[in-house]
């Protein structure tokens, strides 16, 4: 500790000093006590004769006693000042003391890795320095506004600027603006945070909200603002928007041949080939799994469609040389064109969509411009569209049941979850109308999981009440490709607390061959789960048997159509035979499905095949008659075993 002695002349001096340096720093920081000690040792001196005698040998004494405090204070205030020092270098934030001048007094060490600047370089610069030219004269006249009536706040109306660095890049930056207090009020301290990671990540978020992550064009919500803007902008100049949607033909067989990395690049090449021929004007989307779009605002010209239509269909016509295979395809072309065929973005698209319907049904490589005159099958689709869309919200859904037997003695082991729709005004919807819709405009992935949810949690009160079934659900080929599918399955059944070895999956043989690879990790992790695996209506579709041995398959759930045929036609015998051969070869399960007769009833139990659903047994029904009927065959169990 430094003793200041009071009986040196000198003493006053560093005193003196003392009050500047405070004065400077701030008093106002220190509590009331610290002001009070400091003051009366200046009051002290301040009384002071410079020459000692005992008149004012008291006052002396009274001095140095308050000098020993000062000394303790000065020891406080240089701690407090090497922690300030520290606190300030070691932010990561820029800091800047700024004058009314708008000159930079003093600036921490953060400057450098956010700007670019030694703190020394911007001591007496402008803050100017960060700014474009351009903005100097307002930016000047908005802070001579704030120092006048500085408060505390944020700089800018968006919570990320930018900011020129050193090297003269634009640097992303949150700024805030502080006014210190008295004595210190001519100046604000200006804190300067680095934002570039968080507005990258911003910036990522919003290209993944608006544009396929697949193709980087934009995606449907992204196409459907500029549709709006591209309308706006037609009714102030008189001028038309011509919407052009383009579905390409055969797709799906590309998918289901060649697999799913095949078909995404030719997707990539049809999106990069569109995007070249067109003009920048115009604007390519992908809005759909293999549809694209293109909104043109054009002048009211007859030889603007034509020559539209043309670059189009050089795009896509072009072999596409992918998996060692030349492919050829062609794309189907729905045209609606503002305002003649619709007053609004929303319609537009629809009666688009519509002439793209009208043009698939006239084969492959067609175009059809928008007719008011819809035929009925498109109407319907239609329909069921825009009435499917609102299905699960008014709980028109419901899950049916069809028991799944032993053939001999007809015992119901376990049942198959139905999807049921009975719409207000379309009143019941067969499965086999709204399935497709439902998969094509993607509501296929709600309407699956919501049907697992309501299966699970039924078989899960089933099993609590003493009448444990297994159920069986399908899923659907959209659903199956989703790389969290097997993830999702399990969390749900964890959820309803439901016992995995209830649950059965049934897919079909074509999901299996999509991408074999990962279909067996989704399935083994399945299998990992204690969850069963049934392949649906086997027979019907491709397979490789090399992959069947190696999938983990349960079941093998023979296709109605060979059932209802094998008591007249000795192929779809043999078939049956060869297909419960070989489920028995790889130690799986038999379900034969369709079944309608006693005849064939007796005839699968010679085979071999020891299980069945159909309406010989049972037709699909609702969860609480399936639960009585399930009641009903324990009660008589229960007095068949008091029986005996």
């Amino acid at each position: 500790m430094v003793i200041i002695d009071s009986t040196s002349i000198t003493a006053y001096i560093p005193l003196m000093a003392l009050g500047a340096f405070l004065s400077f720093y701030g008093v106002h920081l220190l509590d009331k006590k610290m002001r009070d000690s400091i003051g009366s040792i200046i009051d002290a001196f301040t009384n002071v004769h410079p020459r000692l005698s005992p008149a004012i040998l008291e006052t002396n004494l009274l001095a140095q006693d308050e000098l020993e405090k000062l000394n303790k204070i000065i020891l406080g205030l240089q701690q407090s000042n090497n922690q300030y020092q520290l606190v300030f270098g070691a932010t990561p934030d820029c800091i800047l003391l700024v004058n009314k001048s708008l000159e930079i007094v003093l600036a921490n060490d953060a400057a450098a890795d956010i700007l670019g600047y030694q703190p020394e370089e911007l001591q007496g610069q402008s803050v100017d320095l960060f700014l474009p030219e351009k903005m100097h004269a307002s930016h000047r006249h908005l802070a001579q506004q704030f120092m006048n009536n500085p408060i505390a706040k944020g700089m800018g109306h968006r919570p990320i600027l930018e900011v020129i660095a050193k090297d003269g890049h634009l640097v992303a930056v949150e700024i805030s603006l502080n006014p210190l207090p008295a004595p210190n009020n001519d100046k604000i301290a200006v804190v300067i945070r680095d934002a570039r990671q968080r507005s990258e990540y911003q910036n990522r978020i919003q290209h993944l909200l608006h544009y396929d992550t697949l193709t980087e064009l934009p995606n449907r919500r992204l196409f459907e603002d500029r549709l709006n803007q591209a309308i706006s902008r037609a009714d102030k100049h008189q001028q038309q928007v011509n919407l052009v949607i383009i579905g390409l033909d055969g797709f799906k067989t590309i998918n289901d041949v060649l697999g799913h990395e095949v078909g995404d690049q030719v997707l990539s090449t049809i999106a990069a080939r569109l995007t070249d021929h067109l003009e920048s004007h115009r604007t390519v989307a992908r809005i759909g799994g293999d549809e694209f779009a293109i909104v043109s605002e054009d002048p009211n010209s007859p030889h603007v469609m034509p020559v539209l239509l043309e670059r189009i269909t050089a795009a896509v016509v072009k072999p596409i040389r992918e998996a060692g295979q030349t492919l050829k395809l062609t794309a189907s072309l729905g045209i609606a064109t503002y305002p003649i065929d619709a007053d609004n973005g929303r319609d537009l698209l629809k009666n688009a969509d519509i002439a793209l319907m009208q043009a698939k049904q006239a084969g492959r490589g067609k175009f059809n411009f928008y007719n008011s005159e819809i035929s009925p099958e498109i109407k319907d689709k239609l329909e069921i569209d825009n009435q499917l869309r609102h299905a699960l919200a008014k709980s028109e859904c419901k899950v049916h049941y069809q028991p799944i037997v032993e053939l001999e003695s007809q015992k119901i082991v376990a049942a198959e979850a139905l999807l049921r729709w009975n719409n207000s005004k379309l009143g019941q919807v067969p499965p086999d109308r709204f399935i497709p819709v439902a998969e094509n405009n993607g509501l296929i992935r709600d309407l699956d999981q919501w049907t697992r949810r309501m299966a699970f949690s039924h078989a899960q009160f089933w099993a609590q009440d003493g009448k444990a079934i297994a159920v069986s659900v399908n899923v659907s080929a959209v659903d199956f490709e989703q790389t969290s599918l097997a993830h999702d399955i399990i969390q749900i059944i964890k959820n309803s607390e439901l016992d995995p070895s209830m649950v059965s999956l049934e897919i079909t043989e074509s999901m299996l061959m999509k991408d074999p690879e990962h279909a067996s990790d989704a399935l083994q992790l399945l299998r990992n789960s204690g969850i069963k695996v049934a392949i649906d209506d086997f027979g019907t579709g491709y397979s490789c048997l090399a992959h069947l041995q190696t999938f983990p398959v349960n079941r093998l759930k023979i296709d109605r159509a060979f059932v209802s045929n094998m008591l007249k036609d000795a192929n779809a015998k043999k078939i049956i035979a060869a297909i419960i051969s070989l489920a028995h070869t790889l130690d799986m399960e038999v379900v034969a499905e369709g079944i309608e007769t006693e005849p064939q009833r007796q005839e699968l139990i010679n085979m071999g095949c020891k299980l069945g659903q159909g309406y010989l047994f049972y037709a699909p029904m609702p969860a609480d008659q399936f639960t009585e009927l399930i009641a009903k065959q324990q009660q008589d169990a229960d007095i068949d075993t008091a029986m005996h």
